[in-house]
Formats: C-alpha cells, sequence, structure tokens
C-alpha cells in the first residue's frame, strides 16, 4: 500500500512540475494572441486525467487553475487575462475540467479495441477541450459581462464567444487531439507495467 501510494505522489509531483513549467515560462504554456492567451496546459491535465482517472482527473485541474490564478498576478499578458484573478474563473473551470476528463476516461479505459479507444480519445480530447472553453468563458460572463464588453468597445459577449471559439478554442482542440491520444497510447504500456509492478508485490 506504501508502495503505491509513493509512485501516485510521484506522479503526482511530475504533473505539478509539468503544468508549473508550462505555466511560469514565458510563451510556452500561453501564447498571447491579441486580447486573449491560447493555452496548451489543458494537453497535460487530459494526459494525467486518463491514468489519475475520476479520483485525481480533478487534482490536474486544480494545478492547472492554482498555477493561472498566480500567473495572473503578474502584468497580464491579454486584456482578459485581469479577470482570471478571480479563482471562480481561474480555479473553478479547471477542478470541473479535469474531474471531468477523468471521468470520461475511466470510460474510454474500458474500450478493450485499440483502434475503437485511439478513435474515441481523439473525439474525447477535442470535445472536452471545448467544454473548457465554454465553462471559463461562462464564468467570464457571470462574473464580467458588461466589464469586457466594455473593454472591448462595446462588443457583444456572444460576438467575443464566438472569436474566441475560433481563434482560441479550435487551435486549442486541435492541439488537444493531435497531441493527447498519442502520448497517451504510447504512455499507456509504461504506466501498466508500473502498476501492475505495485499489485505483483503485494500478493
Amino acid at each position: 500500500m506504501r508502495s503505491k501510494r509513493v509512485k501516485w505522489l510521484t506522479f503526482d509531483a511530475m504533473a505539478l512540475a509539468l503544468i508549473m513549467l508550462l505555466t511560469l515560462v514565458p510563451f510556452l504554456g500561453y501564447i498571447p494572441i491579441g486580447p486573449l492567451s491560447i493555452t496548451i496546459l489543458h494537453i497535460p491535465v487530459l494526459i494525467f486525467a486518463y491514468f489519475g482517472g475520476l479520483k485525481r482527473g480533478w487534482l490536474y485541474g486544480l494545478m492547472f487553475g492554482v498555477l493561472s490564478l498566480i500567473r495572473c498576478l503578474y502584468p497580464p499578458h491579454g486584456v482578459l487575462d485581469a479577470y482570471f484573478i478571480n479563482p471562480f474563473i481561474s480555479i473553478l473551470p479547471r477542478v470541473l475540467f479535469g474531474f471531468l476528463a477523468g471521468a470520461v476516461f475511466e470510460f474510454v479505459r474500458r474500450i478493450p479495441d485499440l483502434r475503437i479507444r485511439s478513435a474515441v480519445l481523439i473525439v474525447a480530447a477535442g470535445i472536452l477541450t471545448v467544454i473548457h472553453t465554454l465553462m471559463v468563458m461562462g464564468m467570464l460572463a457571470a462574473f464580467n459581462l458588461r466589464d469586457i464588453e466594455l473593454d472591448n468597445n462595446n462588443t457583444p459577449f456572444l460576438t467575443l464567444l464566438g472569436v474566441t471559439m475560433l481563434t482560441g478554442s479550435l487551435p486549442e482542440c486541435a492541439a488537444a487531439m493531435l497531441v493527447a491520444p498519442p502520448v497517451i497510447l504510447s504512455l499507456q504500456p509504461v504506466f501498466d507495467r508500473l502498476m501492475n509492478s505495485i499489485y505483483e508485490r503485494k500478493r
């Protein structure tokens, strides 16, 4: 039991280190484009949530959210970044995203056929990324709808949402679909050997 706990702590530490690296190194995890910042941090969350499942997916989302908030305490890189100091915008949607990803991947991991699992992984990565964007934008609207419109020359929020989906969410979605599934499938044998070694020692 102790060996299993240590393995998971190591796994979680790796997740934290990678997400921290992508968050704090300029132009690595966040790429400023006009008033927006396109992020690739959802990709490691998806990868780690696949292996961590329902019990740990929320944790990786929490790492994403907390580090996103810390990043926004520094001079913001875009007009919208200042709003992410609010934890209901920076943290809550990311926790829900990680939890949802873990729940979805609990099902995906049970698909025995590798080709079907790969196809479902690609679709799931894309859909989860879009859901992440919608949750974040929804919280932005809930707390700062009028301020955001004023900051963008009275542009209606629905128009801003459409622009965000085209210029931000679609590239993030494409990146998730291209990167997350092959990384997950390549790491699956390594992860399985690690877990099996724990259970064999227990027996």
